[in-house]
């Protein structure tokens, strides 16, 4: 299965947003991540839940003044929208990370977590073996 079947979309912030606002987005839209964008639209970096857990509540910053800036991870990891999920499971694996940035023709299209490829890669799996089987 390629990852454009199971990707979805993605949601930047801008690069001067605070942790406040940027968890407030994440928030309304059941979202786990957000990637971090310059005034050119050039993806500087992600933020996750677990970045705001870690890099802000655990050391007590306030995140109405923290930027997402300070706390992104950088670079981002990417993947081909024409890639299959085997391969987001082994950059994933060895980067030891929980999502990937879906690229189009150099640009980001989407995102792909590990959520979406565990539950896609079991039907790829079932199905490789009942090919096999027929043989």
């Amino acid at each position: 299965m390629k990852i454009r079947n199971v990707m979805h979309s993605h949601t930047s912030v801008p690069v001067r947003m605070n942790v406040a606002s940027a968890s407030v987005t994440m928030d309304l839209k059941n979202i786990g991540s957000v990637l971090v964008e310059d005034d050119d639209g050039e993806i500087l970096g992600i933020v996750t839940e677990r970045d705001i857990l870690r890099k802000v509540v655990a050391r007590c910053k306030d995140p109405a003044t923290t930027r997402v800036i300070d706390i992104m991870s950088s670079p981002v990891v990417m993947i081909d929208e024409h890639e299959h999920i085997e391969s987001a499971s082994t950059i994933m694996r060895d980067n030891n990370i929980r999502r990937l940035a879906v690229t189009s023709s150099g640009k980001i299209s989407g995102m792909i977590t590990t959520r979406s490829v565990a539950n896609n890669l079991k039907f790829t799996i079932a199905k490789k073996l009942a090919e096999d089987k027929r043989f």
